[in-house]
């Protein structure tokens, strides 16, 4: 009788992780939230972004009168070894501005379940508008090359964390109640981490897979043995 071991999570050797979202197929897990009167909020289009191979996109509301927002959030990312994660992300944008940064976009991250904080990326300037974004950094005006149309990488370290943390992305648009810049207003694609892995479930599918490579060994030896297998026992 043989005996296929598989080890438990625990003791597997941790690995740096990296997790790519290129929204090729669909929206990877990430959900929307919005408020005020949006016309149009984050969407997974199947041939918008790099390529046209699918992205998520999102337009503001114009001329209403009040302002609103938009924000996509990604699903929740484990770390794997304590020390720092990163992020990239393609993307093109258009927010309003006549020479003041009305509307505009921002990265965010949340640690554990905590509040989000602005990541620091290189930014355009600062919003002035009426939006929950005012007086904070954020993407404003044109991104180059924006009509071509032209993806510019945007990177930034999220931070140093501990094994096991858990993390959130999300990417925030925001617009005052007047104009809006060009449709649409902003893209993002091919979202990467660095040093993570999604939540824990996907980790775990990684182990049950492993474990069943595990048992097709062990058949295979048996059988070139000439010793008879069993295969596992429902009970």
């Amino acid at each position: 009788m043989g005996w296929l071991l598989v080890a438990a999570p625990s003791v597997i050797p941790t690995l740096r992780g990296q997790v790519l979202f290129n929204f090729n197929t669909s929206g990877d897990g990430f959900t929307v939230a919005s408020g005020g009167p949006v016309q149009a909020i984050w969407t997974h289009g199947a041939s918008a972004g790099v390529g046209g191979n699918g992205a998520w996109f999102v337009n503001g509301t114009g001329n209403q009168g009040v302002p609103s927002y938009s924000i996509l959030t990604s699903p929740a990312l484990t770390v794997t070894s304590t020390g720092s994660a990163s992020l990239s992300f393609d993307h093109r944008y258009s927010f309003e501005y006549d020479g003041t940064r009305w509307d505009g976009g921002q990265v965010q991250v949340s640690v554990n379940g905590g509040a989000f904080t602005t990541v620091a990326l290189s930014y355009t300037g600062t919003l002035t508008g009426n939006t929950i974004l005012n007086g904070q950094p954020g993407f404003n005006g044109d991104s180059p090359g924006y009509g071509t149309p032209s993806y510019v990488t945007s990177t930034a370290t999220l931070g140093s964390f501990v094994a096991g943390d858990l993390l959130r992305v999300r990417f925030v648009g925001a617009w005052d109640e007047l104009a809006i810049g060009t449709v649409p207003n902003w893209v993002v694609d091919n979202v990467s981490v660095t040093n993570v892995l999604v939540s824990e479930p996907a980790q775990f599918a990684v182990f049950a897979g492993l474990g069943v490579l595990g048992w097709t060994w062990f058949r295979r030896r048996r059988s070139e043995r000439g010793a008879p297998c069993r295969g596992p026992v429902n009970s």
